[in-house]
C-alpha cells in the first residue's frame, strides 16, 4: 500500500516538478517580454520627447517666421502709405504747376517755331542769291565757252579752268544743300 501511495506521489510530485518548470519558463518569459516592452517603452518615450523637442523648435521657427513676416507688412504697408502720400503730394504740385508749366511751354514753342520759319526764310533767300548767282556765272561760261568755240580757238588750259569753275560752283551748292 505504501508502493501505491508512493506512486501517485511520485506522480503528483513529477507534475509538481514539471509545473515548477513550466512555471520557471513562463516567469522568465514573462521577464523577457517585460524588458522587451520596457525597452520598447523606452525607444517609443526618447522618440516622442525627440518629436516634441522638435515640434517645438518648428513651432518657434513658425512664431519667428510669422514675426518677421508681420513686421515685412508693417514695413510694407509703412512704404506703401509713404508712397501713396508722395503720389498725391506729387499729383497735387502737378495740377498747380501744370498750369503754369503748359504755358510756358506753349511760349517756348512758339517762340522756337517762330526762330525755326525765320532760319527757314533766311535759307530760302540765301538759296535763291545762291540760285541766281550759280546761274550768272553759268550763263557767263557758257557766253565764254560759245566765244572761244566761235574763235575756234579751243586751248586745254580753258577748258581745265571752266571744269574746275564747274566744279567749285557744284561744290559751293551741295555744301549749301547740306547745312538746310
Amino acid at each position: 500500500m505504501e508502493e501505491e501511495n508512493q506512486k501517485p506521489e511520485a506522480n503528483l510530485e513529477q507534475e509538481k516538478n514539471i509545473f515548477e518548470a513550466d512555471r520557471e519558463s513562463f516567469k522568465k518569459k514573462l521577464e523577457m517580454i517585460t524588458n522587451q516592452l520596457q525597452e520598447k517603452e523606452q525607444t517609443l518615450q526618447q522618440k516622442l520627447a525627440q518629436e516634441n523637442e522638435l515640434k517645438r523648435k518648428r513651432e518657434t521657427k513658425l512664431q519667428a517666421f510669422e514675426r518677421r513676416i508681420m513686421d515685412m507688412t508693417k514695413e510694407w504697408q509703412k512704404s506703401e502709405d509713404s508712397y501713396k502720400t508722395q503720389e498725391s503730394l506729387k499729383a497735387c504740385c502737378r495740377t498747380s504747376a501744370d498750369s503754369a508749366d503748359f504755358n510756358g511751354l506753349k511760349k517756348g514753342f512758339e517762340q522756337e517755331r517762330q526762330i525755326q520759319q525765320d532760319e527757314i526764310h533766311s535759307l530760302k533767300a540765301q538759296l535763291e542769291r545762291m540760285t541766281n548767282t550759280f546761274q550768272d556765272v553759268e550763263s557767263t561760261l557758257k557766253k565764254e565757252l560759245a566765244e572761244k568755240e566761235a574763235s575756234k580757238v579751243p586751248t586745254n588750259e580753258q577748258f581745265l579752268t571752266y571744269k574746275e569753275r564747274q566744279s567749285l560752283l557744284k561744290d559751293e551748292i551741295t555744301q549749301f544743300s547740306q547745312c538746310k
